[in-house]
């Protein structure tokens, strides 16, 4: 019976519930940086400033530990695509990724903003792509797909899983929207 991956994803992005309390342990460079604490799922360190552009191009350098929820997917070593880690074994990304390459054994995630060296490395057991996404067409319909990890991430404060908030929740007008991944910070600049 094929996986349905709106079920998969409700069940990934319930309320996170208690998650660990983490204190890492920083070098003493800043005070800012050993006051950290992790209480919770999407929560990023609050030390950053988001000054300058902030657009898919334009954008910025992010900081080591700045999106702890932000995985990189891997084709054969080398970067494809970003996703985000919704539990400690799956990720959710576009399926548009995987366009005529489902062979879980040629992928693997790495883990910590940084694409080299990775935090964390992952192979990946299962690729799940929407059923009614297609290779074909290129409008982007359907367009997701989640990632099942043959084993799980460790979560730290660089890397963690990110929530969503409840659908009742009512965001304040001018909220920031960020949106992370690898790319060109200029226009016909190479990526990462």
């Amino acid at each position: 019976m094929p996986l349905d991956v709106r079920a998969l994803l409700c069940l990934c992005l319930q309320p996170c519930g208690p998650f660990p309390k983490l204190t890492p342990q920083f070098p003493a460079v800043s005070k800012s940086r050993t006051a950290f604490s992790l209480t919770g799922c999407g929560i990023r360190r609050q030390t950053f400033s988001f000054a300058g552009v902030e657009r898919i191009i334009g954008g910025q350098r992010a900081r080591d530990g700045e999106w702890p929820w932000q995985a990189s997917i891997q084709l054969d070593g080398i970067h494809r695509c970003g996703a985000s880690v919704i539990s400690n074994t799956w990720l959710v990304t576009a399926a548009h990724c995987f366009r005529g390459l489902r062979n879980p054994r040629r992928w693997t995630a790495s883990f910590g903003i940084l694409l080299r060296p990775p935090k964390q490395k992952k192979l990946v057991r299962r690729i799940i792509v929407h059923e009614r996404y297609s290779d074909f067409v290129l409008d982007h319909e359907y367009d997701i797909a989640v990632v099942e990890l043959a084993s799980a991430i460790e979560f730290t404060s660089d890397v963690h899983s990110v929530c969503l908030p409840e659908a009742s929740h009512v965001f304040p007008e001018n909220t920031s929207c960020f949106v992370t991944g690898w790319g060109a910070l200029k226009n016909d600049e190479n990526c990462c």
